[in-house]
């Protein structure tokens, strides 16, 4: 994101990850969702039965983001959906000159900070990162709903 600063002439950025799928996202939501709350950003966050290959989110009532767990034993919970809003203004808080990862850096130094708003994503979230959520993917795609969400 910071090496294409120059590019992103919009005040508020949309970021998605380029290996999930949130299929019932409603990105008009998402986006009242991040201009009502005055956070920095605004991550979709997705329920999940086995979180235990992710790391957690943690909120508030007020859907501020209070924490990020890594990956540990654990059964349900919040999980980061790689989808976010974000204001440009965190482009100039990331620092120039060296990689920098968002998800273990900039969020947890923004979470502190009360910066970062939870926006609750209907289920599924598709996530190719191993074969077998690769193979969860293409079926859903496949299927009736994947159909109709790629036009068929």
């Amino acid at each position: 994101m910071k090496f294409a600063a120059a590019c992103l002439p919009a005040a508020t950025l949309l970021v998605v990850n380029g290996d999930t799928l949130a299929p019932r996202l409603a990105f008009a939501a998402l986006l009242a969702a991040h201009r009502a709350g005055g956070a920095l950003l605004t991550l979709g966050v997705a329920p999940i039965a086995d979180a235990g290959r992710y790391g957690t989110v943690e909120f508030d009532a007020q859907r501020r983001v209070t924490a990020f767990r890594e990956k540990a034993e654990r059964t349900a919970g919040w999980i980061n959906a790689g989808v976010y809003l974000a204001e440009r203004a965190l482009l100039e808080r990331i620092p120039a000159g060296r990689p920098v990862s968002l998800e273990t850096e900039a969020f947890p130094a923004l979470a502190r900070e009360g910066q970062i708003a939870a926006f609750p994503v209907e289920p599924p979230l598709l996530d190719m990162g191993t074969p077998e959520g690769l193979r969860e993917m293409d079926l859903y795609l496949q299927g009736p709903e994947g159909r109709k969400l790629l036009g068929a």
